[in-house]
């Protein structure tokens, strides 16, 4: 009996290699000789590096970088070796994770620690890099970044040596003399599963940087710089990229990672399920388990529970999930390509208590539902 988890994090709950280690034991519950094939997912966003690393058994390396508030920190990111790939998280340099909420503050927060990963990828030989754009604390338009790989923002003939979202409006000049050589001899994919444009009523400024500690008066400062840099970059590489979907992604990183590393913006999800080539990997087994947090209408709006139902339905083998919260409606349930959903807890629970149990939780509905579908008793 071959059996695949797949799943991303539960959020709060436990981390996606948990969670499919806590189904894997609940299915040799009722199947102890059962081959459990495990494969921790990600979207894209933060975590997706050390997910991908873990799943195509590469190294992770630790580098000195500048978080987003300009501290000294080690960052990672993930080496193939045989394919010279590198796997970048943003977040793991500039992400929110590294600031309490007292420490928010995007009018200041910078991505050139982002820039530093992808410098050391480049000296390494890395000659493919996908960079994920989730979880970003910044609003700079991937000034920062442009800045640690040697493109020089000016203003009034002074440089600035860590771009962020307070200068934007001030930068009148940028100089790509200096840039990384290697920047022109590197592939980049860009995940990114959002399709905000870089400035507007959509844009990175409005949309997201509240959530990045962003005032009212702050989102309006940044919607001016975002829209100014933008004028900037037309004048002076000819190219707008400001209406690409997704280049208001990580606050403005979307569009500077068009413009700069020439990269190509692709799906979180359907890149990470290629990589790991579940296709492969469905075809293989009886029964494909898989979980989210929250599996609601907007799980079937081209977020990874629904992307790996499609997949599962053009290899035909059953798929279902587990979740914290089932909340939808019986038709959503019938037209989403999922076989059946069940909620992990089995009464009334406080969302603390829920957190803190999610992997005993997601082990004991993983045995029943394994035991139902093959008629076995628990």
């Amino acid at each position: 009996m071959r059996l695949l988890v797949c799943s991303d994090a539960f959020k709060e709950g436990a981390d996606a290699p948990t969670v499919c280690s806590a189904m894997a034991r609940g299915i040799r519950i009722v199947f102890p000789r059962a081959s459990v094939d495990e494969c921790p997912l990600a979207d894209g966003g933060e975590g997706t590096a050390r997910i991908l690393t873990r799943t195509l058994k590469g190294d992770w390396t630790d580098v000195s970088v500048l978080d987003p508030i300009r501290r000294s920190i080690k960052a990672g990111y993930g080496w193939v070796e045989e394919d010279a790939t590198a796997l970048i998280d943003m977040a793991e340099a500039s992400g929110l994770q590294h600031l309490l909420p007292g420490e928010r503050n995007v009018m200041e927060a910078t991505t050139f620690g982002t820039g530093q990963l992808i410098r050391h990828a480049l000296e390494r030989g890395a000659q493919t890099i996908y960079l994920g754009l989730g979880g970003s604390a910044t609003t700079d338009g991937g000034m920062g970044m442009a800045s640690a790989l040697g493109i020089r923002s000016f203003s009034g003939g002074r440089a600035i040596d860590y771009p962020a979202g307070a200068h934007l409006a001030r930068i009148d000049h940028i100089d790509q003399s200096a840039a990384h050589p290697l920047l022109a001899k590197a592939t980049f994919r860009i995940l990114c599963d959002v399709r905000n444009p870089l400035f507007g009523p959509r844009g990175a400024a409005r949309v997201y940087a509240p959530q990045k500690g962003a005032s009212e008066s702050d989102v309006s400062v940044l919607e001016r710089g975002l829209q100014q840099i933008s004028q900037l970059w037309k004048e002076t590489f000819g190219q707008d990229v400001s209406q690409h979907p997704g280049a208001g992604a990580a606050g403005g990183l979307g569009a500077a990672s068009l413009l700069f590393l020439r990269g190509e913006l692709v799906s979180g999800a359907e890149t990470v399920l290629d990589l790991v080539r579940i296709e492969e990997r469905m075809a293989r087994a009886q029964l494909v388990l898989t979980g989210e947090g929250s599996l609601d209408e907007q799980s079937l709006q081209g977020k990874l529970i629904e992307r790996l139902a499609v997949r599962a339905g053009r290899q035909q083998v059953p798929i279902i999930a587990l979740c914290g919260r089932l909340q939808l409606t019986a038709d959503q349930l019938q037209s989403s390509g999922l076989l059946s959903a069940f909620p992990i807890q089995a009464g009334p629970i406080t969302q603390q208590e829920a957190i803190q149990k999610t992997s005993e939780h997601l082990e004991q509905t993983a045995a029943r539902v394994v035991a139902t579908f093959f008629g076995r008793q628990v």
